[in-house]
């Protein structure tokens, strides 16, 4: 529980166990940003490893349900990230990505916005590093495909009027990053 302390004391999260929970996007971002290899995140994900209850703690949290959905997959991401086993933080990421992108669509206002571009970046690049992991065991690379088709889905989430329409450009440029390396005339 240290750590989460330390985390909450240099004002990246307001406090423990309350960051998934909170209405100001930016501690989302710092949460969201697997690939960034922050230490804070690399000790949640060693103190994850430990406690082995942390699913079992967020499921029976009747105020924040909704929040698991996105909590538990990022915890599985973490995990696996931690242990370097990249295709499987990838497939974790996705659902927490998913989730989140589900709950975003429902608000109105475009409070999270720095949260999901920590979420369209690191799509892409999990995705980039699993498809890396796929080719070195000789299997062919997938990943970075789907995660073009989920930036699609975020971008169609973003495309309509209102504030949420400023993220749109954040997502085509992800895009285009993955459609050149997929595409890659050779």
């Amino acid at each position: 529980m240290g750590f989460l302390m330390e985390i909450a004391e240099a004002e990246l999260l307001p406090s423990p166990f309350a960051f998934a929970f909170v209405t100001d996007g930016n501690h989302f971002f710092f949460i969201l940003l697997i690939s960034s290899d922050s230490h804070f995140l690399l000790s949640l994900a060693d103190a994850v490893n430990i406690f082995h209850d942390a699913p079992r703690l967020l499921k029976n949290s009747d105020n924040y349900g909704q929040y698991s959905d996105i909590i538990l997959p990022l915890f599985r991401c973490l995990q696996s990230y931690r242990q370097s086993n990249l295709l499987e933080a990838y497939t974790a990421f996705e659902k927490a990505a998913n989730a989140f992108v589900q709950e975003f669509r429902n608000w109105e206002s475009a409070w999270a916005m720095e949260a999901l571009y920590a979420i369209v970046y690191d799509v892409r690049v999990l995705a980039e590093k699993a498809d890396r992991e796929l080719a070195s065991n000789g299997k062919s690379p997938e990943k970075l495909k789907g995660a073009g088709s989920f930036l699609m889905k975020v971008f169609g989430v973003l495309a309509g009027k209102g504030s949420k329409r400023v993220g749109a450009l954040y997502v085509t440029c992800q895009l285009f990053k993955i459609y050149f390396k997929v595409f890659m005339v050779t």
